[in-house]
């Protein structure tokens, strides 16, 4: 086989591999996508009525080829308007909308005229409202000339086609957001009942352990009650190196964002001199305040975003620290509490209640007694513990 058949061949196989990939790719997005999607009217307040309707049609279209159930007789947007009693693009205007066209999201807009004479050009602005989250998705702006879109109608198609391009990778994108943050709260909550779990377990292991001891004689009494007491203090070291760890992990975050160290503590010093700049040498707002307000601009703000990123992980890494650091102590405590019964037990069951010769024959002592009842209730979970000796 010649050098330019191999290349030819080797040229071939690539190209087949990146369509092969390009469809799935496609595939998967349209899967994503798939649901339904309104396109309200746009308006058109400078009297460009032609252009406006034009752009609504082919973002329809443009919906419909993406996957989209798209409705084709949506009202306008100044109808629905004047429909809510609304005056305002706020967002529960946007939301009235939504309920009264029953959409879960919708595509809206504004066509209006800049400049005047053959030189005048149409300011095109369509935004994404998605009702789900109750916010806006996404917004694209841009213009084109006015005579271009009245006298070449493929023109308006081609733009409606790059304004949903981006819409539509926008919501995608949401969505893949959305489904991450259901997968995560998931995880959250099978790991709480995981953990539940375990420890009703664990104090139906220690109940049936000390009502096993308490109907042995001394004599046939066994050290079982010191074997669970070491390994339920084990647990509690290897839970609180976790509380210690996390807390390590947090007070990290939080001396990046203070001192402005990596690229995390970086984007938050950027983001919260743009929102929270010293006034007469001291910040309007708090930490938690500027958190919630990256969280509001993580959809348009990079450093919002990341921002957002770094006070979600520290408020997980903080209540991880607790979580485990006091589950850690409360279970240490246990096992030593009952190593330290199991200890004094042995020490004095074998001469409990039997006189010694030439003694005056005594009572027997009390034994001592561990009581461990678990608490657990929703968002709470701990045991109480009981000694007497």
């Amino acid at each position: 086989m010649s050098s330019r058949a191999v290349r030819q061949s080797l040229s071939f196989s690539l190209a087949l591999s990146l369509a092969m990939t390009a469809a799935g790719g496609v595939a998967w997005a349209q899967r994503i996508n798939r649901g339904p999607m309104h396109v309200v009217g746009l308006r058109a307040p400078d009297g460009d009525v032609d252009a406006a309707t034009a752009l609504t049609n082919a973002l329809r279209e443009q919906a419909t080829a993406a996957g989209y159930e798209v409705p084709g007789n949506t009202p306008p947007f100044d109808q629905e308007f004047a429909m809510v009693g609304c005056t305002s693009t706020s967002p529960e205007c946007l939301s009235l909308i939504a309920q009264d066209i029953h959409a879960p999201k919708y595509i809206y807009g504004t066509v209006t005229r800049i400049g005047r004479g053959r030189d005048a050009q149409l300011g095109v602005e369509v935004s994404l409202w998605d009702e789900t989250t109750h916010r806006e998705i996404h917004r694209e702006s841009t213009t084109i000339p006015r005579a271009q879109a009245t006298s070449r109608p493929e023109s308006l198609r081609e733009l409606a086609r790059q304004i949903f391009v981006a819409i539509g990778n926008r919501d995608m994108s949401a969505q893949q957001e959305a489904m991450r943050t259901v997968q995560e709260q998931t995880a959250v909550r099978a790991e709480q009942e995981r953990l539940q779990r375990e420890a009703a377990e664990r104090a139906r292991q220690l109940e049936a352990a000390r009502l096993a001891l308490s109907r042995r004689t001394a004599i046939q009494r066994s050290h079982v009650l010191r074997y669970v007491g070491f390994g339920v203090m084990g647990i509690g070291v290897v839970a609180g190196a976790v509380g210690i760890w996390q807390a390590t992990a947090s007070g990290g975050q939080a001396d990046a964002a203070l001192n402005g160290t990596g690229e995390d503590g970086a984007a938050w010093t950027r983001y919260g001199n743009a929102v929270n700049f010293p006034v007469n040498g001291a910040r309007p707002l708090t930490p938690d305040q500027v958190c919630q307000r990256a969280s509001t601009d993580a959809s348009r703000d990079p450093d919002a975003a990341v921002s957002r990123n770094l006070c979600e992980a520290n408020s997980t890494s903080q209540a991880l620290a607790y979580a485990f650091g006091i589950g850690g102590v409360v279970l240490a405590g246990v096992g030593a509490a009952l190593v330290v019964i199991d200890v004094m037990q042995s020490n004095s069951s074998s001469t409990e209640g039997q006189p010694q010769p030439g003694a005056t024959p005594r009572p027997a002592q009390p034994r001592a007694q561990l009581r461990v009842s678990p608490i657990l209730a929703p968002g709470l979970g701990g045991v109480h513990l009981g000694l007497t000796f």
